[in-house]
């Protein structure tokens, strides 16, 4: 959580392959990104936001976002046979048949209350779909038929915006929904929850009243953008939102503790910037461009475990036949534990922290860099480590 006079400082790192990065998400330990373009490779994944692997996608489709839920990575596209994928680890993909009798461009999916809820911008009258696994997808009726950009979950509330028609859909259960007409008319292109308040962000360039706010997702007030640069999505981490912007200059970057008050945030290069996530304790935001530097992340945002973390002892850092971590009040949490990564993003090692003094056997572990996970009460924390196999 960011304090007065802080800031988010953003490094720009390579992407797996020069595709054109649509949506990322984080679940399970594991950034995911998909994109619109390329040969087989339009999923890559990456454990801390900075080094990325190309996986090999269930179809050269039109992929326009992805979530996680439920322990399970969803992925919906604009086009093609089969326009859902799914994964449990995000490594291996498979093909789902999109809700029956839809032939949509299928533009956004959250989860939420034990459902997964996607969103259309065409079709007529069925661009809602939902789907209690990933798999197996319902049609749901939808009675006004605009161009629905993004949809979210928060406070036991289905909400979806567009970036067209100037309307907010809100659902209880993801199938019955009601339409309400937002304070500005706006492409609102992005929606998210966090912090007790839903938040969303309009793609107009040059418009200055482009976010807006609302406890409950029925009543909504218009704020005032730091700039007029395109903003293309927002999330919420660690006490903090942050939106991205698709077109601008290096300002393409706007944080915010209350979804209130705004300020501009040096991105790291000009870029498309397409979207953003939270995880692994850093943002993580990708882009279209086809050209270089098409992911940028943060440094650790500090919150309020910061002060415990910094009492966790990692030795000795390279390690070679044992990792011991030593932190306070672990054996009294309600869950500890340590797992180990790949820079591939699989779990390679798991343990459950029983006292404040403990140890991790690493033998069996190549020479390499790997990511430590240490998990036990309100404390989440992330460190690379190295392991030099004897």
């Amino acid at each position: 959580m960011l304090s007065n006079g802080q800031t988010l400082t953003w490094t720009s790192t390579e992407p797996a392959a020069d595709n054109k990065w649509e949506s990322i998400t984080y679940g399970n330990g594991l950034f995911v990104a998909v994109s619109t373009s390329g040969t087989g490779n339009r999923v890559m994944t990456s454990p801390d936001g900075i080094t990325w692997t190309s996986r090999v996608s269930a179809a050269d489709n039109r992929w326009n976002a992805v979530t996680y839920g439920n322990g399970m990575f969803v992925a919906v596209a604009g086009n093609g046979t089969d326009k859902v994928m799914t994964s449990p680890d995000g490594i291996t993909w498979t093909s789902r048949s999109a809700a029956t009798g839809t032939d949509a461009d299928w533009r956004s999916v959250t989860y939420g209350n034990g459902l997964y809820v996607a969103i259309a911008a065409n079709g007529d009258g069925n661009r809602v779909m939902t789907s209690p696994d990933g798999i197996t997808w319902i049609s749901q009726a939808v009675t006004i038929n605009i161009n629905w950009s993004s949809v979210t979950y928060g406070n036991g509330l289905f909400v979806a915006t567009a970036i067209s028609g100037n309307k907010i859909m809100t659902s209880l259960d993801g199938v019955t929904w009601t339409y309400l007409t937002p304070p500005a008319n706006r492409g609102w292109i992005s929606v998210t929850y966090g912090n007790n308040i839903f938040v969303a962000v309009a793609s107009n360039l040059g418009a200055e009243n482009k976010i807006m706010t609302s406890t409950n997702g029925i009543t909504w007030a218009v704020i005032a953008s730091p700039n007029t640069w395109e903003l293309s999505s927002v999330t919420y981490g660690n006490g903090l939102f942050v939106a991205v912007a698709s077109v601008g200059q290096t300002n393409q970057v706007i944080i915010s503790t209350d979804g209130v008050n705004w300020t501009n945030v040096q991105a790291s290069d000009a870029k498309k910037w397409s979207a953003v996530a939270y995880g692994n304790n850093t943002f993580v935001a990708v882009c279209r461009n086809t050209t270089e530097n098409k992911v940028m992340y943060t440094a650790a945002v500090l919150g309020q475990n910061d002060l415990a973390q910094e009492k966790v002892l990692i030795y000795p850092n390279p390690a070679s036949d044992r990792l011991f971590i030593k932190m306070p009040d672990a054996g009294t949490a309600d869950i500890a534990t340590a797992k180990i990564y790949d820079l591939q993003g699989r779990l390679v090692r798991e343990s459950i922290i029983n006292n404040e003094d403990f140890s991790i056997n690493l033998n069996g572990l190549g020479s390499a860099v790997y990511i430590l996970n240490v998990v036990y009460g309100n404390v989440n924390m992330t460190k690379r480590v190295i392991v030099t196999a004897k």
